[in-house]
C-alpha cells in the first residue's frame, strides 16, 4: 500500500481513531478555529483602539499593528475558504 506510507494518508482514508476527537472533531481542527477567532477578534480589538485614539501614523504603530492586519488579511480568506467556522 503506497498511499498509507504518507501519514496524511489515514485522514485522506478516512479513519477518524488517528488523531485525537472532541465533540466529533479533529483537535487540531478545533486548534484551527480557535486561532481563527483569535484573529478576527484581535483585528477587531486593535482596529478599535485605533479608532477610539487617533493614533497618529508613526513606525511604532505601524509596527505593532502590521502582524495583526496582515494575519487578518491573509489568514482570515484562507479560514473561510476552508470552511473553519462551519
Amino acid at each position: 500500500m503506497a498511499t498509507m506510507a504518507c501519514p496524511l494518508a489515514v485522514f485522506v482514508a478516512g479513519i477518524g481513531a488517528a488523531a485525537p476527537v472532541v465533540w466529533g472533531r479533529p483537535a487540531m481542527w478545533l486548534v484551527v478555529q480557535g486561532l481563527a477567532v483569535a484573529v478576527v477578534v484581535s483585528a477587531c480589538v486593535s482596529a478599535a483602539a485605533l479608532w477610539r485614539r487617533r493614533l497618529t501614523p508613526s513606525w511604532a504603530v505601524w509596527l505593532r499593528l502590521a502582524p495583526v492586519g496582515l494575519a487578518a488579511v491573509g489568514f482570515v480568506p484562507w479560514a473561510v475558504w476552508w470552511g473553519v467556522a462551519a
